[in-house]
């Protein structure tokens, strides 16, 4: 009875274990519930706090950034430094973001490089607003007015080593200036914006050098709807056009030769024969009357060298005194050279007188 007894009671003491173990292990899991639970609103806080401790990007409030001038303004006409339409481009684009006419005043004076009078005076300055600001820009770059501008958009062409491109680009700016000049607020003069277009229209259309490029172009201002986009595309592809033509009648030539001469005989003087085999001949036979006289002139000149006259008369000659001889070599006597000598083809002094051979040695002493 005893040993049932004990073994009752530890049957119920292994049951009694059993159940408190199933009991911690579903608080355990209804405490990792809870931590999950915890954890998922933890990272949504965070994610929340950080979001509010960011401030939003330069994109959506722009006016927080500091207005800064890319660039530096020089003296005018320096390819470093800023132009002028550059810089009222960056000062308007300051304008539609939002950023304060002062602050775009003060990146313009620190953009202004340092050393130049004009920033010296800017800085000196106390009522420097956006409108005389512009004003004293528009005088230190030397810009033209309105009219000026038109005038130049009225006589502007193609310059010799300028391309097409290049020349409907330079118009295109020239007309953005004449109208950007036009709505200066001080501008004498003030140019429609239709009048401006069809200048320019007749500028590029009269101002292209090459006839091809002028025609597509001319039918490119016929079409209403023309954007200067489609203008420069139709002149690039003009231009191209017109440069492979070009070079197709340069190579047209030399492929016809090459066709009809061989490989081995590329090189040699019968190509040129081929191809103008008059103008060959003659120059060779040029050659040949050339090469002939020079053979002629430089053997006679031998002759003339070894066929050396002996000096004096044929008297003299055979005395062996013809070095001191001053008779006339023609005639043999005194008083003449040879080239004056009138006794024509007559030789030595076979006509001179036994007078005069006494009365030579005579004259040759008292000489």
């Amino acid at each position: 009875m005893e040993t049932d007894q004990s073994t009752s009671a530890d049957d119920a003491a292994e049951t009694d274990m059993r159940e408190t173990v199933k009991m911690y292990e579903r608080k355990l899991k209804d405490l990792e519930a809870e931590f999950e639970r915890c954890l998922g609103e933890l990272k949504v806080t965070t994610s929340t706090s950080e979001k509010e401790s960011h401030p939003p990007t330069d994109h959506a409030l722009p006016y927080k950034k500091e207005f800064k001038i890319q660039g530096q303004i020089g003296d005018p006409g320096q390819r470093d430094k800023l132009a002028f339409m550059s810089l009222v481009h960056q000062i308007d684009s300051g304008l539609k973001r939002g950023y304060p006419e002062k602050e775009i005043v003060e990146a313009v004076v620190r953009a202004v490089t340092p050393g130049l009078q004009l920033r010296d005076y800017l800085e000196g300055r106390d009522d420097l607003d956006l409108p005389i600001t512009r004003r004293l820009l528009r005088a230190h770059f030397q810009e033209r007015g309105a009219t000026e501008l038109y005038q130049e958009l009225c006589g502007i062409s193609q310059g010799r080593i300028e391309t097409a491109q290049n020349f409907v680009l330079r118009a295109l700016a020239l007309k953005q200036r004449v109208l950007f000049a036009s709505k200066e607020a001080n501008a004498k003069f003030k140019y429609d914006q239709t009048l401006v277009e069809s200048m320019f229209e007749h500028a590029v259309s009269t101002g292209l050098s090459n006839a091809e490029v002028r025609q597509e172009v001319k039918n490119a201002f016929s079409s209403n709807k023309c954007s200067e986009e489609d203008l420069l595309e139709r002149v690039n592809q003009a231009s191209h056009s017109e440069a492979e033509r070009a070079r197709k009648m340069q190579l047209k030539k030399p492929v016809t030769a090459s066709v009809e001469m061989t490989g081995n005989d590329r090189h040699k003087p019968e190509v040129k024969k081929e191809k103008s085999p008059n103008l060959y001949e003659e120059v060779q036979l040029l050659k040949t009357q050339v090469a002939e006289i020079h053979k002629a002139i430089t053997a006679g000149g031998r002759a003339k060298t070894f066929e050396r006259r002996p000096r004096g008369c044929s008297d003299c000659q055979q005395d062996g005194i013809g070095d001191s001889c001053r008779h006339c070599y023609k005639c043999g006597k005194f008083g003449h050279l040879s080239r004056g000598c009138l006794a024509g083809k007559q030789q030595g002094n076979a006509n001179r007188s036994p007078l005069g051979d006494e009365k030579g040695p005579q004259a040759m002493s008292m000489q």
